[in-house]
């Protein structure tokens, strides 16, 4: 039975972005916005494409943050392209940042060496796209970094800002979330880009960014056997700044549940939970898989766990596989075995095929185990 951690069911945005590889780092909040001139461009080496030494007024830029082992960034090098094609009189650089190499003549041996290895792939698959077609240079140290993705509150790559005709920064975020980066171009260059609802809606976002990595670090602390207190403190505190977001109860109740000593309290706060996400089937099949599943946890609330998969699969008409998988595992682990063969069977009938050899896999150890009880 292969299943993500429950909680990871309700992680918001930026689902290909990769996260920043710097431990501990202090997340900035947002000193660049939409209006503002952009910053210069600090690089080490150009790696294809001219020399841009300042933005030319009345030039659209397009600045791509990436690292050679971002794999979200490598598999967005076919949109990219596309991107530069459908759009030549914009002006792409790709700039290769927070490499992994010591040195800075290392950091730009390896980005001139990925470059060419993706010439060669490009040509041996007859696929021009997955050839970087484009600029592409090399960040000197991390002073384009500092500038542009501190100074966007960016933490993650890829990561893109588009520049205006008057060297001003018009959009920033994830190239490929949402078709978003092509959306705010057309909009600009068609005269309907707003800067004062970008700010806005970005500050939101940011907000929910700080938020999520400040609770995600409090969680890890308490869970290693730090302050229980600050972690709950930190997830109250995002609870009552983002009501709406489920993503952050759902985080308070895994802690409980996995931290020794606040089981009770995490099943009172469960039974909450449950009845106001009463008509939300996958917040209600994540609670109860994380009852049954959770590894360290020495008393499960079986009763609350049927209750929610119960009602999970009401919810979706006895049709989704993974909710009638839980199901199954709840009515397991109770001893109703006969029962949860049953509904294991319907998991691997409902399964799409990606899904059906694990879920198999399941009722076949059910199935095992039942006859040589």
């Amino acid at each position: 039975m292969i299943r993500c951690l429950a909680v990871l069911l309700f992680l918001a945005s930026a689902a290909m972005a990769q996260v920043q590889p710097i431990e501990g780092a202090e997340l900035p909040e947002a000193r660049l916005k939409a209006g503002d001139a952009a910053p210069p461009l600090h690089i080490a080496k150009w790696i294809k494409g001219d020399e841009i030494k300042q933005f030319e007024d009345g030039r659209i830029y397009v600045i791509e943050f990436w690292a050679t082992w971002c794999g979200p960034c490598i598999r967005g090098i076919p949109r990219l392209t596309q991107f530069q094609r459908k759009y030549p009189e914009v002006e792409v650089i790709s700039i290769a940042i927070w490499q992994r190499e010591k040195t800075q003549k290392e950091r730009n041996t390896a980005v001139a060496s990925f470059v060419e290895s993706r010439v060669e792939l490009a040509r041996v698959k007859q696929d021009p796209d997955l050839a970087m077609e484009y600029a592409v240079a090399v960040d000197q140290d991390r002073e384009t970094a500092n500038a542009w993705m501190d100074g966007a509150g960016r933490i993650g790559i890829p990561s893109a800002f588009i520049i205006g005709r008057a060297g001003q920064v018009e959009w920033y975020g994830h190239p490929y979330s949402k078709d978003e980066m092509t959306k705010a171009l057309d909009a600009y260059v068609s005269g309907q880009w707003n800067r004062e609802a970008f700010n806005m809606e970005y500050r939101k976002e940011n907000a929910f960014v700080i938020a999520r990595a400040s609770t995600k670090a409090a969680i890890r602390e308490a869970q290693a056997g730090g302050s229980m207190a600050l972690a709950l403190s930190t997830l109250d505190r995002a609870i009552t700044a983002f009501p709406t977001v489920t993503s952050f109860r759902m985080d308070k109740f895994q802690l409980l549940l996995t931290v020794p000593g606040h089981t009770k309290e995490a099943y009172e706060y469960g039974s909450q939970l449950a009845q106001d996400e009463w008509n939300t089937s996958s917040v209600l099949n994540a609670m109860s898989w994380m009852i049954v599943s959770e590894p360290e946890l020495k008393d499960r609330d079986f009763d609350l766990a049927l209750r929610c998969a119960s009602r999970a699969d009401t919810l979706e008409n006895h049709q989704d596989s993974n909710i009638l998988d839980t199901l199954a595992r709840v009515h397991w682990d109770m001893g109703e075995k006969e029962e949860a063969i049953k509904i294991q069977e319907r998991a691997v009938m409902k399964a799409p095929e990606k899904s059906k050899a694990s879920l198999q896999e399941t009722l076949d150890m059910y199935r095992g185990s039942k006859a040589g009880s």
